[in-house]
């Protein structure tokens, strides 16, 4: 895509969409979505990180940086392939109808997942060409992740600091131990992986066909409990008994006058540098392989990261050090920096900006933030530039409806003075923003459905409620007005190259 082609698109988690399974997968709703994409005329599909999750279920806190979540596979792709003797589908393929029930998903469909591994290794296909080909280009993640997760299970969810100490340490003889005690576990996430991949590949290859990119969105840090940290402990700041002293998160802003303790563990970027930042290359490589775009949330912790003790509960008090995310990027080709969008909220800098710009990265612009009086906002749609991806708001923010709602009496004023128009309408903010200067305009899904509070997808800060909205209708909203602006304003998939 040319940094100067204007697009459209739609943000829609796969999580979300409806089907016949108990959450969104990347089978036959993923493929009527891309459908109903093209329909409208957009040209980008963007999703959030599709990495295994815990038990929280945010998509980022993920237990690998390369494994996919199991729970999207297509149930009716595995009976489809004579691994899964019986599909347990719902009668109507779009019956979904409420928020997604992860506990309940995980369970139930672990079991027939259980069931097609049986399947596929009764008919020997770990010895056939397709899963040796998968092996040999995935062995170098997939090997230790595959343990890691049967270890995590077997241990019942401690961390892994916490494995007793020649696993922890990961002493050859050990794990070669675990392996074959393990064995069966072990199998059954190398199995899952496969078909992950194999049914993303075709939808992407489904999706390229038709015209529509999609953009991923790679989480800056990485979770503790995870198999990035357990193999590579040296490349995050960790004490001599694997704990961690400082975590990544936020300072308190407008939005949150407590910050943010995420509790990730940060980058000792002293040692990165000394192979050249191989764990970014290859983390940056892999993903990008994945999608057409890439974002990269809070990109900001590239130049510089807000670094908080581990015993702190908020994000109230911390301290930012330098990163050296520009000595990273310096060693990436060309081609990976084009694919790039940085998230770039939040407290931005001059440096921060000066990073962004040094590799021509598309940074954001959010309607939401817009009102707050100052005519110079950057998030005003016309200060929006050619080098912008524009969201009325993204997963982490309210609805419009429901944000429009909370706004003060002056706000609400001033916004619809603003778009031009009496009363709220997401069609005279979409034509505004469509209008600008700005190089994409990405919509979520819940505003297109006109949802409110229902519809909110994370509220930063908080654990419970989050990540479990689902569309409820079987055919989503062909808006004629929104198709004749999407070409009116250049911003037609046709334009994409």
């Amino acid at each position: 895509m040319n940094k100067k082609q204007r697009y459209s698109g739609i943000l829609m988690p796969i999580s979300s969409l409806n089907g016949a399974d108990d959450v969104g997968t990347i089978g036959v709703e993923a493929f009527r979505f891309v459908d109903y994409l093209c329909d409208l005329g957009v040209g980008v599909w963007q999703i959030l990180p599709l990495g295994r999750t815990d038990g929280f279920n945010s998509p980022y806190q993920c237990y690998s940086s390369y494994a996919g979540n199991e729970f999207y596979i297509d149930l009716a792709f595995l009976h489809g392939r004579g691994w899964l003797n019986e599909c347990p589908l719902k009668q109507d393929y779009f019956a979904s109808n409420g928020e997604i029930d992860w506990d309940g998903v995980k369970c139930n469909k672990s079991v027939f997942l259980q069931q097609a591994f049986e399947g596929f290794r009764y008919q020997n296909q770990f010895a056939s060409d397709g899963y040796l080909a998968f092996w040999q280009e995935h062995q170098l993640w997939l090997e230790d992740y595959s343990l890691f997760m049967a270890l995590t299970q077997k241990y019942e969810g401690v961390t892994w600091s916490e494995w007793p100490e020649e696993i922890r340490d990961r002493v050859p003889n050990a794990l070669a131990q675990a392996y074959n005690e393990l064995e069966e576990v072990v199998l059954y996430h190398r199995f899952v992986q496969y078909v992950f991949f194999l049914e993303w590949e075709l939808l992407h290859q489904y999706a390229m066909q038709r015209g529509v990119k999609i953009m991923g969105d790679l989480p800056l840090y990485v979770a503790f409990h995870s198999s990035d940290v357990w193999v590579h402990p040296n490349q995050f700041q960790l004490n001599s008994e694997y704990q961690m002293t400082e975590v990544g998160g936020v300072p308190p802003d407008d939005f949150n006058e407590n910050g943010q303790h995420w509790g990730s563990p940060l980058f000792d970027w002293d040692v990165m540098a000394a192979d050249q930042y191989q764990w970014w290359r290859s983390r940056l490589s892999f993903q990008l392989k994945l999608y057409d775009l890439l974002r990269i949330d809070h990109f900001r912790g590239l130049e510089s990261y807000y670094s908080i003790k581990s015993i702190y509960l908020d994000g109230k008090v911390g301290v930012w050090n330098d990163a050296r995310g520009d000595e990273m990027l310096s060693l990436l080709p060309s081609v990976m920096h084009e694919k790039i969008i940085a998230e770039d909220l939040g407290l931005i800098d001059e440096k921060v900006r000066s990073l962004r710009d040094k590799y021509h990265f598309d940074g954001m612009g959010v309607f939401q933030f817009a009102f707050d009086g100052n005519v110079h906002n950057v998030h005003l749609p016309m200060h929006y530039s050619d080098t912008c991806c524009a969201y009325i708001g993204t997963h982490d923010n309210a609805t419009l409806i429901s944000w429009y709602d909370e706004l003060e009496i002056e706000q609400k004023k001033l916004m619809l003075e603003y778009i031009g128009v009496e009363r709220l309408s997401f069609r005279a903010v979409a034509r505004n923003m469509m209008q600008s200067h700005a190089r994409g305009v990405i919509f979520q899904m819940q505003d297109i459905l006109a949802l409110g509070d229902e519809g909110r997808m994370n509220t930063p800060g908080t654990i419970d409620g989050n990540w479990i909205w689902r569309a409820k209708d079987k055919t989503l909203p062909i808006h004629d007005w929104l198709k004749k602006d999407i070409i009116r304003f250049a911003r037609s998939k046709e334009v994409l190259s």
